[in-house]
């Protein structure tokens, strides 16, 4: 994870030749070195999810970034787009998709979710509905962080 994190968020990292060829890395009327992308987080409220955010909101890397979450963060910034959602209305948002980065983060404990199910529900269900989304609206990297 922490290897994929870095290589997502410090793009830098990536030589200017791949960076190139890359359909969104230079978007139309921005410099060839210029690295504007957006990412999405799933799980901004949690441990895991909350450090990808902070560490997005840091980086140059990214000029847009959003976060669906059941409750809103205490967090402000020029970058960060918030939306609060129902979870199982996550097909709903389908347009939050049209990014070039998902950072995947949804997770739950077995005490907090109640029963195996709810568990399942959470850790899994949401994981791949997520994962379909962004494979839909053809996000370009995609990262998962799971119990399961």
């Amino acid at each position: 994870m922490r290897t994929l994190a870095r290589a997502a968020l410090a793009p830098e990292a990536v030589p200017t030749a791949e960076r190139q060829r890359a359909p969104s890395a230079a978007r139309p009327g921005k410099g060839e070195d210029t690295m504007t992308r957006t990412a999405l987080i799933l799980g901004a409220t949690g441990l895991v999810g909350g450090h990808c955010l902070r560490l997005a909101l840091a980086s140059q890397a990214y000029d847009e970034v959003r976060v669906l979450t059941r409750r809103p963060l205490d967090i402000e910034h020029p970058r960060l787009r918030q939306t609060v959602i129902d979870p199982d209305q996550l097909d709903q948002h389908q347009h939050e998709f049209q990014v070039d980065d998902l950072f995947c983060a949804l997770g739950t404990t077995m005490k907090r979710a109640g029963s195996r199910e709810a568990f399942r529900r959470v850790d899994e269900d949401l994981v791949v509905g997520a994962a379909r989304l962004a494979l839909q609206a053809g996000v370009q990297r995609r990262l998962v962080v799971s119990a399961v």
